[in-house]
């Protein structure tokens, strides 16, 4: 299969293009509270960048896949790069949203509240109230 079929067969269907779309509103989220003061050419080029950091890390993880592979790593370097792309851009937007979380003031918004309410049963079960 072609680098194209493979990239139809990782990302095709509805909840892959869910996928993608989350991953721009997590980049968009970051930069937007991040840089809230900033105009907003400079939100979104920073989100822009947020994105192809996080296409940039699936490459690596790619190559990675290529480097590691025993049997003949050039026969499959196609499915090699699609799965690099998805395990990449996942991880790198999940570790975005980690971040954005622990670190960015009010990076929820209005769910931080709705967040804090869930949260707070289990924070004192584990005697994290005070927290």
């Amino acid at each position: 299969m072609s680098l194209a079929d493979q990239l139809r067969g990782r990302f095709g269907g509805f909840w892959n293009k869910v996928f993608l779309i989350l991953v721009a509103i997590v980049c968009l989220r970051f930069a937007g509270a991040e840089w809230a003061g900033a105009p907003l050419s400079k939100r979104l080029l920073v989100a822009l960048l947020l994105m192809l950091g996080c296409f940039g890390l699936g490459i690596v993880f790619g190559v990675f896949r290529i480097a590691v592979e025993h049997s003949d790593p050039f026969r499959h370097w196609d499915e090699c790069i699609a799965w690099g792309l998805k395990s990449g851009i996942a991880t790198a937007s999940v570790l975005l949203f980690l971040v954005g979380v622990l670190m960015v003031k009010d990076y929820l918004g209005p769910l931080s509240d709705v967040l804090a309410k869930l949260a707070e049963p289990l924070l004192k079960k584990i005697g994290l109230a005070a927290l």
